[in-house]
């Protein structure tokens, strides 16, 4: 009877021991489901930080492409202009020329026409650099406009 009552001692010891082991074991399982959330939590944040990134570096890649075509539409601009200053100093330079004699030579005619011709020549490559700048611009808009709605998207998640 008293080795009875020891092992009723022993048991009733076991038995509560391994419930605080059931319950530490419950306690350390919710806080390694907790730190699970946690690190996707993370996962999914670098991967938004990437796509800031990206989105990011698109919109300079835009931007640096917009101040280039800009910077060439101003040169052509400039160019044109130059040539157009020419083109009305020869102008009138044979308007006096032609005040003081009645009729062109041939040689002047010709040179009217390859003035006519040069303008027309700038004009449209003019006209061709403009439209391929809008294309380009509506292209990047259209682009800047994805990444804004996708920045906002990473941005609301």
């Amino acid at each position: 009877s008293g080795w009875a009552a020891q092992k009723q001692e022993l048991l009733l010891a076991v038995q509560k021991d391994l419930k605080a082991l059931s319950a530490a074991n419950k306690s350390l399982t919710e806080e390694v489901e907790a730190n699970e959330g946690a690190l996707q939590l993370s996962k999914q944040l670098k991967t938004f930080d990437r796509d800031i990134e990206s989105i990011t570096k698109d919109l300079k890649i835009e931007n640096s492409v917009n101040e280039q075509l800009t910077s060439e539409m101003k040169a052509s601009y400039t160019a044109m202009e130059a040539v157009r200053k020419r083109l009305d100093e020869l102008h009138n330079e044979a308007t006096m020329n032609k005040v003081s004699r009645s009729v062109l030579s041939a040689e002047e005619e010709e040179w009217e026409q390859e003035k006519k011709g040069m303008l027309k020549t700038w004009g449209e490559e003019v006209e061709s650099l403009i439209i391929s700048y809008q294309n380009d611009k509506a292209l990047w808009d259209a682009k800047r406009h994805e990444l804004t709605e996708e920045l906002n998207a990473v941005g609301t998640s």
